[in-house]
């Protein structure tokens, strides 16, 4: 009877060692496992030659692995991901990412899940060069995979209507128009490129009285050539003023250039707002465009190590290790009662 009490409290204690073990197993599970992933086209705009694919993987820890790869590129693109679509983009990117280099690739975590990429607009956004930010070379909207046909459909319907394509693909910047000599005026100018040597200037300011002279001159707002090169319709009292121009945004980004608002057609010589014209995407996004943001940031990547939820819990830690005590105690003690009945 002693003999069946001390064997049956080994055996216990034993069942409860290979439990811990497979628990133990069941911790390290990798965390990665239940990652989830899509991939996007990116169609080529502007007779760029480059398109590819994106791949938005979520880490399952609040990041996203954006890994990009296409053909045509020759490297130093600016990639971004902006709020919007590829047709209504907003210029100020949301997610900076790293620069498509020469073979064509880029990879960045950034700080956000696909789940909140998937829950509003968004697009992955490849620019020409840091230089000319204005100018677009591929575009894909992060869309969930059922989503697919509508996407199709998209296609569909701009391959009908190729003069459309040609005002979707247009590389578009914003620049602001600065208050000058105490004026109360200011706002944005946003260029537009037709696609056809073109390119339209909607300026939006306020503090706008109307009939205000506006033109684009040559050098910057600290070095005005007086001499207009671009006239522009006047600023009316709404404020606005929309003018199609016969020069391209290339050339224009190509050398100094600015917006320039006077102050009436009796007194052009009294500067109101001016505003540089300059490759870069709402004249923020030069800077954070080189920055290694392809490296991990230290610590944002513990999550990926296979660590699953019950690792760093001290509460499950020691719901552990007393286990482990209780079940080494019953095996000792299943041991030395079988000892002792030799013994006897």
């Amino acid at each position: 009877m002693q003999g069946t009490r001390s064997f049956g409290l080994a055996r216990l204690g034993a069942v409860l060692l290979v439990f811990l073990a497979m628990a133990s197993f069941v911790r390290v599970a990798p965390a990665s496992a239940q990652d989830n992933s899509i991939t996007i086209d990116l169609n080529e705009l502007n007779s760029s030659g480059i398109s590819g694919t994106a791949t938005l993987t979520d880490n399952g820890d609040g990041t996203t692995t954006v890994s990009i790869q296409v053909d045509g590129a020759t490297g130093g693109h600016p990639a971004h991901i902006h709020e919007g679509t590829c047709d209504d983009l907003n210029p100020n990117p949301q997610y900076p990412l790293a620069n498509v280099d020469e073979n064509g690739t880029s990879e960045t975590d950034v700080d956000v899940s696909l789940d909140d990429l998937l829950a509003s607009p968004f697009a992955v956004n490849l620019h020409e060069s840091a230089t000319n930010l204005g100018v677009y070379v591929a575009c894909g909207e992060i869309v969930a995979p059922e989503g697919d046909d509508d996407t199709s459909e998209d296609t569909t319907t701009s391959d009908d209507t190729s003069d459309d394509d040609t005002a979707d693909e247009s590389g578009t910047i914003t620049i602001d128009l600065n208050e000058l000599n105490d004026s109360g005026v200011s706002g944005t100018a946003t260029l537009t490129d037709n696609g056809d040597g073109t390119t339209t200037v909607d300026i939006q300011v306020d503090g706008a009285t109307g009939g205000h002279p506006a033109h684009i001159h040559k050098g910057t707002c600290d070095d005005l050539d007086p001499n207009p090169q671009y006239p522009l319709n006047d600023v009316d009292a709404d404020g606005q003023s929309t003018t199609d121009i016969e020069v391209s945004l290339d050339d224009l980004l190509a050398s100094p250039h600015a917006v320039n608002l006077h102050e009436s057609a009796d007194n052009v010589a009294t500067y109101i707002a001016c505003g540089n014209i300059e490759g870069a995407v709402g004249g923020t996004t030069a800077e954070p465009t080189p920055e290694p943001t392809a490296e991990p940031t230290p610590g944002t990547q513990a999550p990926n190590t296979g660590v699953g939820t019950m690792a760093g819990t001290p509460s499950n830690l020691l719901l552990l290790a007393g286990l482990a005590a209780v079940a080494v105690a019953l095996v000792g003690g299943g041991l030395a009662l079988r000892r002792r009945e030799m013994r006897f």
